[in-house]
């Protein structure tokens, strides 16, 4: 967590307390909410075993509550939490597992006392939030600026050995930490929807072209979309990042399961994206339908009811921080939609996203 600053910081600043614990158990991470609801000092959590915050008779029972947290995200549950005098708190507890891929790595707890305890105002929580939205902007700022002395760099790198292999590597690290900003602004603040009248079918195509063009993996990508669809009022900007996400996260379940570099000795990857106008609500209200399905890895069934919870990520530490699907969630139902996903029989996972019909009048 150290080795990522900014978002060391930003979890710094969260009202719950954050754990992380490697396999062992042992902390390897608190939060300065955790610190202060526990009365410890950062070294002095650092290296303690999770069981040593838990009052003697109560450890049994927790332990057995989470005892196969490595291969499921356990539910919410109230407990006490030892202070560091000795008192007792009562707090609410989510644990979930981290994944490096299909491997446990570490375990992510989230604690929220449950006394009134270390909860600022209301007042003092939206000035926080205000703080936060203005550092993840600064951080854009420069890492922008970052990025383009980097192309201009590698313009004229190609002379000097080594050099160009570093300023690759400061590249990509420089784009993960844009990414994450990216993705924390877009969980934190949500703009009021820009809505015009849409054709669904030309977006999808503009958004599959240019996916084409950026993408690294010759995936195979089918558009069977419906003549009939109406135009609809919706918000084009925010359903292409829609679009966007759902897609790239097709092609890294593709990647996990598809050599696609050599199609003529493994199958190739492949993901279908169709429309459809369908009725639902007993056939009073029209919906456009739009299903994303690829021939990737599929979705586990612990993980499917979490796919769309805020951090809740199997990707490989680094890659992600789970907030893409909960972003295209939330997006959806703005426009007063769903999403849901399931799993193919033939393997590989289908993506829904539905919208209602509705129109300027």
């Amino acid at each position: 967590m150290e080795s990522n600053p900014p978002l060391s910081q930003i979890i710094h600043t969260l009202m719950e307390g954050i754990v992380i614990e490697n396999c062992d158990g042992q902390i390897a991470f608190a939060n300065r909410a955790l610190e202060q609801l526990l009365g410890y000092e950062q070294e002095e959590l650092i290296g303690l075993h999770w069981t040593d915050l838990i009052p003697a008779e109560l450890r049994e029972q927790i332990q057995a509550r989470r005892s196969t947290e490595a291969e499921r995200t356990t539910s919410p549950f109230e407990t006490c939490l030892r202070r560091k005098d000795g008192m007792p708190v009562r707090v609410r507890v989510n644990v979930r597992p981290l994944f490096d891929g299909n491997r446990f790595q570490a375990t992510l707890v989230a604690v929220i006392p449950l006394d009134g305890q270390h909860h600022p105002p209301v007042e003092e929580m939206a000035l926080i939030g205000q703080h936060l939205f203005s550092v993840l902007h600064e951080l854009n700022n420069p890492l922008t600026l970052i990025l383009l002395q980097i192309r201009l760099l590698l313009k004229s790198a190609a002379q000097v050995p080594g050099i160009g292999e570093g300023l690759v590597t400061i590249q990509e690290q420089s784009l993960r930490m844009r990414r994450l900003v990216e993705e924390l602004l877009a969980f934190g603040y949500s703009r009021p929807l820009q809505l015009e009248e849409t054709d669904l079918n030309s977006l999808l195509r503009r958004t599959l072209d240019l996916q084409r063009l950026a993408q690294e993996e010759p995936v195979q990508v089918i558009a069977d979309l419906s003549a009939d669809l109406p135009t609809i009022q919706v918000d084009p900007g925010r359903l292409q990042q829609v679009f966007v996400n759902i897609l790239n996260n097709a092609y890294q379940a593709i990647a996990e399961v598809h050599d696609v570099t050599k199609g003529a000795t493994r199958k190739a990857g492949k993901v279908t994206v169709t429309t459809a106008l369908v009725h639902n609500d007993n056939g009073h209200k029209p919906w456009i339908q739009i299903r994303f399905a690829d021939n990737g890895t599929g979705i586990r069934p612990e993980v499917m009811p979490h796919l769309f919870e805020p951090f809740f990520t199997t990707r490989k530490m680094g890659e992600g921080i789970g907030l893409g699907l909960s972003i295209c969630d939330r997006i959806a139902r703005e426009h007063g939609g769903r999403m849901w996903a399931e799993n193919n029989g033939e393997g590989g996972a289908t993506f829904v996203l539905e919208l209602p019909v509705i129109q300027h009048h």
